[in-house]
């Protein structure tokens, strides 16, 4: 079964990609209002991102059994459920170093991203998130053979010293060291979005990517058990049905299923019909998208030191994508 029929047309594209878009920035609303507030946080940062890959996995999966249903017509629920099993391990097999490398960059995203919004605020996540998006996706393509032009150059120098700008008063302190996590949690986003471009079956690839992520945490988890003499796994599960703050829960819910799990397919769906260039840009309006967000729904206040950085990354990551595309 491939949902990938041919190449979208470009108003489909649009839409998927404004969807999409819009869901990356959701994603950086719902985390900073499920973690964010101190003694106020709704949720521990590994539940969130234990129930948000699941519930992404168990959503993917669900969507994929309901197209291979209505694709195959068959006689008997058993029947597609076994014919599903079959097409799923023949294009994802398990011993498949490729969808491990995937899963692996999505949990890294996904852990991370959680860790870090415990004290960033919605819009400043979000800004170094995608700046180190940007920023690692230039690096592959340098490391891949395409040699930088001045421009690029100096649009890349113009960005770093914008992203040194932000940290800069915050060296030393939690929000600093929660930044780099974020900036890490780029760069592993930013090597899925590449993995993406190669995909041919995006809401299986992305069920297949979720439920390999479930299982490298629970094994990560498990590793942590034996190196600290503490069940981790226990104490996420223990933690997560111990809260009395269920909206948290809740929040970690939605963004595994609407915004992560549905919004990353639709992301893949429409990365077959942009160059890798316009994807980067587009990413751009994420921040703004999110600053928004927070403001609105998490009452939070832009600073001008935060706006500031904020115009000096995204000018510099601008001028080297206005001069690739030359």
């Amino acid at each position: 079964m491939s949902d990938k029929i041919s190449t979208p047309s470009s108003l489909i594209t649009a839409a998927l990609t404004l969807i999409a878009l819009v869901a990356f920035a959701a994603n950086s609303v719902l985390s900073r209002m499920a973690l964010g507030g101190g003694e106020a946080r709704l949720i521990d940062a590994d539940s969130f991102t234990l129930i948000r890959l699941l519930s992404g996995a168990l959503t993917l999966w669900f969507i994929v059994g309901c197209m291979h249903l209505y694709q195959q017509k068959p006689a008997k629920l058993s029947d597609s459920l076994t014919s599903l099993k079959q097409h799923s391990y023949q294009h994802h097999p398990f011993y498949n170093w490729r969808k491990w490398l995937g899963a692996l960059s999505l949990l890294a995203y996904a852990w991370l991203f959680s860790i870090a919004y415990l004290s960033l605020d919605t819009a400043t996540g979000a800004l170094v998130l995608f700046g180190a998006v940007q920023l690692s996706m230039n690096v592959v393509a340098v490391i891949q053979g395409q040699r930088p032009t001045a421009f690029e150059v100096i649009g890349s120098v113009i960005a770093f010293i914008g992203l040194g700008y932000l940290l800069w008063p915050n060296i030393g302190t939690p929000q600093y060291w929660s930044m780099i996590l974020m900036a890490l949690s780029g760069v592993a986003w930013g090597m899925y979005s590449l993995l993406g471009r190669q995909s041919h079956s995006p809401v299986l690839d992305s069920a297949d990517y979720f439920s390999r992520s479930m299982i490298l945490m629970l094994a990560v988890l498990a590793i942590l058990s034996l190196a600290m003499n503490v069940n981790s796994v226990q104490l996420t599960l223990s933690n997560t049905l111990q809260s009395a703050h269920y909206d948290g829960v809740i929040l970690a819910i939605v963004s595994g299923t609407l915004t992560s799990g549905i919004g990353y397919a639709i992301w893949y769906k429409a990365l077959t019909g942009l160059t890798p260039s316009k994807a980067a840009a587009l990413q751009l309006s994420v921040p703004f998208i999110a600053a928004v967000g927070g403001v609105v729904f998490n009452h939070e206040t832009l600073s001008l030191h935060l706006i500031a950085s904020g115009a000096i990354i995204l000018s510099g990551i601008s001028l080297v994508l206005i001069a690739r595309n030359k």
